[in-house]
């Protein structure tokens, strides 16, 4: 029962001290090399999960079938797959040579990494439907299903 109260508080913690991100400049590009703006890409009908990866990252390399079931298995969800700084050959290649089949966008420039302070990878960002970050750090898939669950009831 204490260790719950413990959880709640933190959680709730969580929830206040998100900050709106404007996502308004930031661009990504497609696999097809298409430009888009991250605003075109996050609605706000339903939460944002931004998964920062890179093909290099050891950690992303394990993690990635992971998230990749995770992904199918969320429904009132918009995942966003985020690929560091490679071009979108090196990147489609890595997807292939691993057998994943994962619609990806690439930060070319690095600027999404750097807006949302990404000092490694993966770093997983969840937005809430008003564009809040509510997690921004690399935790376990249950702990994200947790703040999903609970975005989604609201």
């Amino acid at each position: 029962p204490n260790h719950m109260k413990k959880v709640l508080i933190i959680f709730c913690l969580l929830f206040s001290i998100s900050r709106a991100v404007d996502v308004t400049n930031l661009s990504v590009i497609s696999l097809n090399r298409d430009t888009l703006k991250l605003h075109q890409i996050i609605d706000n009908v339903q939460p944002t999960f931004i998964y920062l990866w890179a093909t290099w990252c050891h950690v992303c390399r394990k993690d990635m079938p992971k998230m990749i079931r995770f992904f199918e298995q969320q429904s009132g969800v918009r995942f966003i797959p985020i690929a560091y700084r490679e071009s979108s050959t090196i990147v489609k290649k890595f997807l292939h040579e691993n057998g994943h089949q994962l619609n990806t966008f690439i930060d070319y420039s690095g600027e999404v990494f750097n807006e949302f302070g990404v000092e490694s990878t993966p770093t997983v960002v969840i937005l809430d439907q008003n564009k809040h970050v509510v997690f921004n750090g690399y935790k376990s898939i249950r702990y994200y299903g947790k703040i999903l669950k609970k975005l989604i009831s609201e």
